[in-house]
């Protein structure tokens, strides 16, 4: 053995680590901490190589980020290590999938492909074999569907930090699924969104006071209606005869001329008959407890109907799978809609690292969580024997530990959340509708998957004249990194 460095002689346990195998001594550094492995490569020559191995962070990465061993990093180890000391951000994902429909859009009797609907067109039949269901008459065939209207209810409001949009389901729905992919930091469009907001209730501030009859806090109401309710006040007071003025009362002379013709662009805009068209594939399915579902995609990038029509089921899900970022989350985020009659009450929130399946979305790993809707129902479950439950304000939640076999499952359960029942009256008084968990293990994963189990009935205190419930969604989303 070569004699020891100058600084070993006054460090007994460095000497001890020196005299062990290469491989115990990396069994014992893949168990330390990243302060500690700093430590060690300050003690010694020897050291600092064996405690900056590759090897040594990417199982402290593994057991702290929940990043497998098998996932290519795009960076060293240690280096990737040293970006998760920064602040957790907000991370952006796009919703593209949901077998709960639409509000007022698709009626699950004809899945859209009835001409009579108002709000669905049927584009194109897909040639593709239906699921067969031998105890059931036949589903129809997969489709491409314009809907005309419903694209302000679309899934990829539930995955939008707003606090204006929605998701809303089909009436008569449990037991949702929603599906996002997570974005890269360049894919915010949430600014853009907030700016064009705040001009409109800029210019219709004074309309609300003055034409409308609103009191002086007239401006915080407008901050809590819908873009589309914004939109629909602008062309109304646009078609007053001094609408325009009414709209440019504050505005300074300098710039009449420019925010007139933003207004007269944003009024053609909103009044073009294309603009909230939204072409969905329709893919009617059976699932494993022989459910019957239509799940709705996102045909924003799909490749053609004739392309399509060349594709089984899960092809055609593989064919508009949106591409998706590596991220490792720290928490999670969860709004219920507190406008809405119907806000979701209790859910689960899963995550995968691989793109979806039919299999995944009703497979074993979401169907035990079926009608879950109770604290005691999760405690009960063998993937939550060991879990923790903690309330946050109007709430509670139960993260799923993960298993030893969490780097080999294709979709895991993150937590399962409930949101306390209001009493009728007390709605919007003492709610805060918001659920945030900061998750004590780390989970990487590129798809987020969402199980809207059952909605809180509001309906009767809101004078909403809904035949039947539904479920509705503010949002869900996840803070962490991108890797």
């Amino acid at each position: 053995m070569p004699p020891p460095a100058a600084n070993d002689t006054a460090s007994p346990p460095a000497n001890a680590l020196h005299r062990l195998s290469d491989d115990d001594l990396s069994s014992i550094l893949c168990a330390c901490t990243a302060r500690t492995l700093c430590t060690l490569q300050e003690v010694s020559t020897a050291l600092r190589a064996a405690a900056s191995a590759e090897p040594v962070w990417r199982r402290l990465l593994a057991r702290e980020c929940g990043l497998p061993l098998a996932e290519p990093l795009p960076c060293e180890a240690r280096q990737l290590y040293r970006h998760f000391l920064s602040p957790p951000a907000s991370l952006p994902a796009l919703g593209f999938l949901t077998d709960g429909g639409l509000d007022n859009t698709i009626s699950f009797a004809n899945a859209g492909h009835d001409e009579g609907n108002a709000h669905a067109r049927l584009v194109e039949q897909l040639h593709i074999a239906p699921p067969r269901d031998a105890t059931a008459a036949p589903l129809p065939r997969p489709a491409v569907i314009q809907l005309d209207q419903g694209a302000s209810f679309w899934v990829r409001k539930a995955f939008e930090p707003t606090d204006w949009e929605v998701y809303c389901s089909e009436e008569k729905m449990t037991n949702i699924v929603l599906a996002a992919a997570m974005l890269p930091p360049s894919a915010v469009h949430v600014d853009v969104e907030q700016e064009r907001r705040a001009f409109l209730i800029d210019h219709l501030d004074f309309a609300a006071r003055q034409v409308w009859g609103l009191d002086d806090g007239g401006t915080m109401d407008l901050r809590a209606l819908h873009t589309e309710t914004l939109e629909q006040a602008l062309l109304s007071t646009w078609m007053l005869d001094d609408g325009v003025e009414i709209l440019l009362f504050d505005v300074h002379p300098d710039h009449r001329e420019e925010h007139e013709e933003r207004l007269r662009s944003m009024v053609q805009e909103i009044q073009s008959p294309t603009r909230n068209q939204l072409t969905v594939l329709s893919l009617p399915v059976v699932t494993n407890t022989g459910e019957r579902r239509l799940l709705l995609l996102d045909a924003k990038v799909a490749p053609t109907a004739k392309e399509l029509s060349r594709c089984n089921a899960e092809e055609l899900l593989a064919a508009v799978m949106p591409p998706a970022s590596l991220v490792v989350a720290t928490s999670v985020i969860i709004r219920r809609a507190m406008s809405c009659s119907c806000p979701v009450q209790s859910g689960v929130v899963f995550g995968s690292r691989k793109p979806l399946t039919c299999g995944d979305l009703w497979g074993e790993t979401a169907a035990v969580f079926k009608d879950v809707t109770t604290l005691e129902q999760v405690l009960e479950l063998q993937c939550a024997a060991t879990a923790a439950v903690e309330r946050r304000g109007n709430g509670c939640f139960v993260e799923i530990p993960r298993k030893p076999s969490w780097e080999l499952e294709d979709v895991f359960p993150i937590l399962w959340f409930r949101f306390d029942e209001i009493p009728m009256g007390s709605f919007g008084s003492t709610e805060m509708g918001s659920l945030q968990c900061n998750l004590r293990q780390r989970r990487s994963l590129r798809y987020l998957m969402v199980l809207l189990i059952d909605s809180e009935n509001r309906m009767q205190a809101m004078g909403d004249d809904h035949s039947d419930t539904n479920i509705d969604i503010e949002f869900c989303g996840v803070h962490g990194w991108h890797v």
